[in-house]
């Protein structure tokens, strides 16, 4: 990612939500094989459930904080927006004061994995510094979620590190994502075949959950703040991913391509 940071030093108390999700499994799979001296628990408990993080806090005394929990659909019904907008928008903000407010001041750093939702879409790859304009409501819901901790760090409450997670895939996913509806889609062992494939030119910075794992564990350990993108800095239309990832040809539907089509691209230098 192309930034430079010393790693923590002394014992290190890992305190992680969200552990159970993709990345979150991904995140445990990278701490557990980094060496130094550190502790990990799991939150597993309700992040609105403000007195179980107090009490979660006092017990475990965390130096870090990865807070990955979230509703993470980008496309979001009517009737849960409010519900969404709680887990996402609020609830981070009150989870960190609630832990931090029990803890020595500034004591904790807190890790908020964001998404590139939160950007428009760029014909050039998008930095840290480019304006925020939120591609849905799910963008919308975590721009809030940061908005509301950078208050907290501003106050003085917590150490904040921001990042903006890009096109995550992986072989764990449900037909609800990408990844996911390509694997129930291509019939493997047909080199050239056709499917539908919605957007297929739209252009994506795709990247693979435990890359992704990996990203957020290395520089959370390390004394890094502020906002970064995490990302492969690397665009692809979705028809060319998914004939990488497959090893086939395709033939989408021009039915199926976007006529305005769009690139979210990371800058990570």
């Amino acid at each position: 990612m192309g930034l430079e940071s010393r790693s923590l030093g002394g014992k290190l108390r890992i305190g992680i939500t969200g552990s159970a999700g993709l990345i979150g499994r991904s995140l445990l799979r990278h701490l557990a094989s980094t060496k130094g001296p550190h502790e990990i628990s799991k939150f597993s408990g309700n992040i609105l459930d403000l007195p179980s993080a107090e009490a979660w806090s006092k017990d475990f005394s965390p130096t870090i904080v990865f807070h990955l929990a979230a509703k993470v659909p980008s496309r979001v019904e009517e009737s849960a927006k409010a519900g969404v907008l709680e887990v996402n928008g609020h609830a981070p903000a009150l989870f960190a004061s609630a832990i931090a407010g029990v803890l020595p001041p500034m004591q904790v750093k807190f890790v908020f994995v964001s998404t590139s939702h939160v950007y428009s879409h760029s014909p050039r790859p998008i930095s840290e510094t480019d304006q925020v304009s939120p591609l849905n409501f799910y963008g919308q819901t975590k721009f809030e979620g940061e908005e509301r901790l950078r208050l907290l760090e501003r106050q003085g409450v917590i150490r904040l590190a921001v990042m903006r997670l890009f096109s995550v895939y992986s072989e764990e996913q449900s037909s609800e994502y990408l990844y996911g509806s390509l694997l129930s889609k291509i019939q493997m062992g047909q080199p050239e075949q056709s499917i539908l494939l919605p957007g297929w030119n739209n252009i994506r910075d795709f990247i693979h959950a435990d890359e992704a794992g990996r990203k957020i564990g290395e520089l959370g350990l390390t004394n890094f703040e502020g906002l970064v993108n995490v990302g492969s800095g690397r665009g692809l239309s979705v028809k060319d991913f998914a004939e990488a990832q497959f090893r086939v040809k395709l033939l989408p539907s021009n039915g199926d391509k976007e006529a305005t089509p769009t690139t979210i691209v990371a800058n990570v230098a």
